[in-house]
């Protein structure tokens, strides 16, 4: 297996690709989807760098399932490497990916004459989609079977894709407004898209559920500035922090799982259930969390660092956007950043990124997503609390410029009461008061504030997570697991249970299940601020030591405490 080495060696040299890009296209905006082109195949070789060093020398000596899964996956990305405009000469290879920057590549190209300036435009104008990676990858291999470069359309969907995409429809139009919940195995395949058309072109407004900010402003009667007194900010900030990795690590392994296969694992591993640590035995323990880490690093045992993960992602790529832009930040700041530094993404954010490649606004991005109320938002809102300690109205609307690029109706409003009930969690006493707090920065009369105040009668009621499971799936199903608003009601139940105890909440909120990487980490935002990184047993956090992964281009290792300075770098630099 041939690898890829030298490029981009380190963040400043990714910094300094990026730059050169935006400056080709600068020059040469008539080249512009060529050059995205170009962008997407660095990025390719990048991204297949790291994936090469995942790959372990027992991997290749032993050519398990695990090692052919990975060595498809780096021959498909290889392959990618390859594209259109290149000459078929020998010099078509990987290193002429490596040899110049973007603008001289281009410039370079023009003048070999592989191409002239009508033939680049010719093509660009024969395809019939705006799908740039569809388009190129396509292009490349019908250019190997056809020399006249005979354009033809290709399915960006497969079947499963359209039956998981037609069943998010069909449940969010059923949440939405009551209509029937059909079954989707009840109409032929032949009329999936059909049915999915529909659905995208057919939504009922709800003028108690507004997207733009202005409406939600005037449906929310107590969404009004807020400041409130903040001690000991960096003590609360790292506790926060940490505490909120710490419940994605104890979430990832088993998330999304049922309580009675959680608890065959505790029983299989001789531990305690609800866990009281980390796991001791990972599921697919060989194999490769979000392409990044072996999955046995999420164990108490062999545990090194904040594994890579979506929740972990997310938070360090808001901390890097808020560094740039600060209180500043609008939607397509954000979305920038997700273009440039996101090689992948799953449900809206997945659909985003796929929008945004194909230059599709944002408007038209997510008014065709299915997936816009699941909690992807929500997962991303922390660090704007994080940065407005105390002032959970600054923190909302920060949430709603990051949530609006995938989001819509209760999509939206998880992230932004996250957030506010995160910045509230710096200055009050309980985590139920914060959440309180959190609940006024949503519209009066939509589904999530009704689903929370209905989670909130239960206060000194609730027996244990078994119960709370109970109720979350008596009112909610058959609503998607990764919902906003079970989700938040499971977050709610878990600090009930929890009596603002770390170690209580946290252990309740895995053990409840849904998306419970998600929820623990969110638990975890809420409870770090509130009590300080000092009430946070280090059990919890000394196995980080001092280190997190991403999947974030040119950001895949840094350490707690660099995220830590940003973030009070841009609270210092913006309280004022």
């Amino acid at each position: 297996m041939k690898l890829i080495n030298g490029l981009y060696s380190d963040t400043h040299e990714f910094l300094q690709m990026n730059d050169a890009f935006y400056q080709a296209m600068k020059k040469y905006p008539q080249y512009q989807y060529f050059l995205e082109y170009l962008k997407i195949r660095y990025e390719d070789s990048y991204d297949l760098q790291l994936f090469a060093k995942a790959i372990t020398k027992n991997d290749i000596e032993t050519k398990n399932e695990v090692f052919l899964r990975k060595e498809k996956e780096y021959a498909n990305c290889l392959t990618r490497l390859y594209g259109p405009f290149f000459t078929g000469k020998d010099t078509d290879d990987v290193d002429f990916l490596l040899k110049f920057n973007p603008l001289e590549k281009l410039e370079w190209i023009l003048k070999q004459k592989a191409y002239t300036n009508d033939q680049i435009q010719e093509m660009l104008d024969l395809s019939k989609t705006n799908n740039i990676y569809d388009f190129y990858h396509s292009l490349y291999f019908q250019r190997l079977e056809n020399p006249k470069l005979e354009i033809k359309e290709k399915d960006f969907h497969t079947e499963e894709d359209e039956e998981f995409i037609l069943w998010n429809y069909v449940n969010l139009r059923h949440e939405q407004d009551h209509r029937p919940l059909i079954s989707v195995v009840d109409y032929p395949k032949e009329k999936w898209k059909e049915m999915i058309w529909k659905y995208q072109h057919d939504e009922k407004k709800d003028i108690h559920e507004p997207n733009d900010i202005q409406d939600i402003l005037a449906q929310s009667s107590q969404f009004i500035a807020t400041k409130m007194p903040v001690h000991n900010y960096e003590k609360r900030l790292t506790g926060a922090i940490m505490a909120r990795f710490a419940g994605c690590m104890l979430g990832a392994p088993v998330e999304n799982w049922s309580i009675e296969q959680m608890e065959e694992l505790a029983k299989n591993s001789q531990m305690d259930f609800p866990p009281t640590y980390y796991w001791k035995e990972i599921p697919d323990a060989e194999g490769l969390h979000y392409k990044r880490d072996k999955r046995y690093y999420f164990s108490d045992s062999k545990m090194q660092f904040v594994v890579a993960d979506d929740d972990v992602t997310y938070t360090v790529l808001n901390a890097l956007v808020l560094e740039k832009h600060g209180y500043q930040v609008q939607a397509k700041d954000i979305a920038l950043f997700w273009k440039d530094y996101l090689p992948y993404a799953c449900t809206a954010e997945y659909a985003t990124m796929v929008g945004l490649r194909r230059n599709q606004s944002i408007e038209y991005i997510v008014n065709s997503n299915p997936y816009v109320e699941l909690i992807g938002a929500a997962i991303r809102a922390d660090c704007f609390g994080y940065v407005c300690p105390g002032n959970p109205y600054q923190a909302a609307l920060l949430a709603y410029e990051d949530a609006k690029i995938s989001h819509k109706r209760n999509g939206i409003y998880g992230e932004m009461f996250l957030a506010a009930t995160i910045a509230a969690s710096f200055s009050v006493s309980s985590s139920l008061e914060a959440i309180r707090i959190g609940m006024n920065y949503i519209p009066d009369h939509c589904r999530l504030k009704q689903d929370l105040i209905w989670a909130l009668s239960f206060e000194g009621k609730l027996k244990d997570f078994k119960e709370a499971r109970k109720l979350l799936d008596d009112r909610f199903l058959p609503m998607n697991r990764v919902h906003t608003n079970n989700n938040m009601c499971a977050i709610v139940f878990s600090l009930i249970l929890g009596k603002d105890n770390f170690n209580h909440a946290i252990s309740s909120c895995i053990a409840m299940g849904y998306d419970n990487d998600c929820t623990g980490a969110s638990v975890g935002s809420i409870l770090g601020a509130l009590l300080t990184i000092d009430k946070i047993d280090k059990k919890w956090y000394e196995p980080f030591h001092n280190e997190i992964h991403t999947y974030i281009r040119g950001y895949e290792t840094l350490k707690i405490t660099e995220l830590v300075d940003k973030l009070i770098k841009v609270y210092h630099q913006e309280k004022n």
